[in-house]
């Protein structure tokens, strides 16, 4: 058994877990046992994962990057913007059938033009990153407000459906 084969089975056992404990809070409480339980074993296996990846030679995830400032920092702002991207992109289709009555059908289109636009800035972005040298902090947390705004923007949609726009037909 090779050290990226421990990596593997500690990450594994450390994300399952912590996701299992995130899905079940619908039924259990968050201090029930079951659920703290989880979240134990979770930390229990992510520490050993770190433990493990830090020993071996050729690492899953080569912690010493998170020692470059830039790579931490768009390491957060990356898990931030995807958060708060993945979520408007399960949030939205909902709000278009459960609050303006569209179809699934017709909700997955309406959704079309953002995901091409997610695509093309992404690819846009990937130029971009690969030309400038230097990357400014202001940027990222401009960014990450664009974002908010956004979000905040679909949930007082959600919550007053009708306001600015026609209703529909």
């Amino acid at each position: 058994m090779t050290s990226t084969f421990f990596g593997a089975v500690t990450l594994a056992g450390g994300v399952v877990p912590l996701l299992i404990a995130l899905t079940i809070t619908r039924d259990h409480a968050w201090t029930s046992p079951e659920v703290l339980g989880l979240f134990a074993l979770a930390i229990v296996m992510l520490v050993a994962f770190v433990f493990v990846e830090s020993r071996v030679k050729q690492p899953i995830v080569p912690l010493h990057l998170f020692k470059n400032v830039t790579f931490s920092v768009s390491m957060v702002v990356g898990f931030l913007t995807a958060f708060g991207m993945f979520g408007s992109i399960l949030f939205t289709p909902l709000v278009f059938q459960g609050v303006l009555g569209i179809s699934a059908t017709n909700s997955g289109a309406l959704i079309t033009p953002m995901m091409f636009g997610l695509l093309g800035a992404s690819t846009a972005t990937g130029f971009v990153m690969r030309r400038i040298k230097y990357y400014p902090l202001p940027w990222h947390a401009r960014g990450g407000g664009d974002d908010r705004r956004h979000v905040d923007a679909l949930a007082d949609h959600a919550e007053h459906p009708g306001v600015g726009r026609s209703s529909p037909t």
